[in-house]
């Protein structure tokens, strides 16, 4: 948790904005694509120009289609299809990884997260989450 802690500081003091989507597997047919095409709107709707998308290796060909699924006209901001690397080589994908843990643990904590140094990490991701969002998370579970 101490490394975890020391991302968050470090992360603070980063010019960067975090975009975070889930969706309720139970409910979305397919929730690996229907989170990637609303993230990838999004994230196209928030930024200036042209935009780089890199993944992990693990969903490599969904978020490819996802990227696809955009209208032609947004998708033509992208500068390539997206880029796939092992996360274990890439220390953005690994605080990726790290991010997207912490919302998870948000919507569902295990045993780790009860007690308060748990809650305490977890209110850090909340803080800087409203920092470097520019708008509230949102849900990209489908209409």
């Amino acid at each position: 948790m101490r490394a975890a802690h020391w991302l968050l500081r470090d992360l603070r003091a980063e010019n960067i904005v975090l975009l975070l989507a889930s969706v309720d597997k139970s409910t979305s047919v397919e929730p690996v694509m229907d989170c990637w095409t609303s993230l990838c709107a999004q994230a196209l709707a928030k930024a200036q120009g042209q935009l780089v998308v890199v993944t992990d290796v693990t969903d490599g060909k969904k978020v490819t289609a996802a990227t696809e699924r955009l209208p032609q006209s947004t998708r033509s901001r992208l500068v390539e299809r997206p880029f796939h690397q092992d996360s274990r080589e890439s220390v953005i994908l690994q605080t990726v990884d790290l991010l997207v843990y912490l919302h998870r643990q948000q919507l569902s904590p295990n045993r780790t997260f009860e007690g308060a140094n748990g809650r305490r990490l977890l209110g850090e991701f909340s803080h800087l989450l409203q920092m470097k969002q520019g708008a509230e998370p949102f849900d990209s579970t489908p209409a």
